[in-house]
């Protein structure tokens, strides 16, 4: 008589295999709802300040201006950044004064 069906060894080989491909799809799940968080905070960032740089008035955004000299010559440096938010936006403008 032949004996029909799984042994238990090889139910839980399966069952292992199951548990590290649903990890896998949770970790994968779970990393891009967190790259989608970061993804939105970034171009909130990044409009805001390009509505700033368009002439609107925008709340919140920090400009700071600094001259120094490069070869001689003075360059001045502006930083336009958003802060407050998880995500670091900024935007620099080097220009001769």
């Amino acid at each position: 008589m032949k004996r029909s069906g799984f042994t238990l060894f090889e139910v839980l080989v399966a069952f292992v295999i199951l548990v590290l491909a649903y990890s896998a799809l949770l970790y994968l799940h779970t990393l891009s709802l967190h790259l989608l968080t970061r993804t939105r905070n970034l171009f909130s960032g990044v409009l805001r300040l390009e509505l700033f740089l368009a002439g609107e008035t925008v709340k919140g955004i920090q400009v700071e201006r600094r001259t120094f000299k490069l070869e001689g010559l003075p360059i001045q440096e502006v930083i336009y950044q958003v802060p407050g938010g998880p995500e670091e936006v900024y935007f620099r403008i080097y220009e001769r004064p």
